[in-house]
């Protein structure tokens, strides 16, 4: 970033119409400071939507998928390409499909929600990337173990959105800054509709990197994008 700032070649992320391009060098502060703390090179970009090739994102070279109104980007820097033709090799994991809200591939995001909805639940599934039936009771089973860690529901933890389950979730949501099992349920819930929520904590800390997933999350499913999970984000990510 220094590198290009003192050549004049940096644009910070709130800069006017700034069109950002292929071959650009995109810095991101994942932690809020003011410190950039991760990059990659953009190799698409469609609308306000940007392909960035990445590498360290779990021990993998990979893409992720992000708006270029995340607030998770610092800026761009812009190499002085002149008239070459910029060509990005193929990654060293390619999967087809869907990467979902930020990259790391889908199904890599499905098998980690998996392995915290075990974690959270202590009921075993498959961790095998997969968004099946078995995956779908696991996400149920997520937010009714957490409404009985937050509320003393009371609820049978079946993996079934019956009744009671329904009554006890109301009209709850939980949203930027919160701290409960409720933030917990929601962070497995994005990883298992493919979705990174920067990590999933016991319990769960909504910070940035959850409130972009959840913002990103909504625009797929034509969900207002309040960075808000409510009842709709909710019933929508568990079905």
């Amino acid at each position: 970033m220094t590198w290009f700032k003192a050549r004049g070649l940096w644009t910070g992320r709130y800069a006017g119409n700034y069109a950002p391009a292929v071959g650009d060098i995109i810095y991101y502060d994942w932690g809020g400071d003011g410190v950039s703390d991760h990059v990659g090179a953009i190799i698409k970009v469609s609308g306000n939507t940007l392909t960035v090739r990445e590498g360290n994102r779990n021990d993998m070279v990979c893409d992720r998928t992000i708006s270029k109104w995340s607030n998770l980007i610092m800026g761009y820097g812009r190499p002085n390409w002149g008239s070459a033709t910029i060509i990005m090799p193929s990654p060293v994991v390619v999967e087809s499909g869907s990467n979902g809200a930020y990259g790391i591939h889908r199904k890599d995001l499905i098998r980690q929600g998996q392995q915290h909805a075990i974690n959270f639940t202590g009921v075993k599934i498959g961790v095998d990337g997969i968004r099946g039936p078995e995956t779908k009771k696991a996400a149920i089973r997520c937010v009714q173990h957490a409404m009985n860690m937050d509320y003393n529901a009371g609820l049978k933890e079946d993996g079934i959105w019956g009744k009671k389950t329904d009554a006890a979730f109301s009209q709850h949501y939980v949203c930027e800054g919160e701290t409960q099992y409720m933030v917990t349920a929601w962070e497995i819930l994005l990883l298992l509709n493919g979705y990174d929520p920067n990590g999933v904590e016991h319990p769960g800390e909504f910070g940035s990197g959850c409130a972009a997933a959840t913002r990103m999350f909504q625009g797929d499913k034509s969900l207002v994008q309040d960075e808000v999970a409510g009842r709709k984000s909710f019933l929508t990510a568990i079905n």
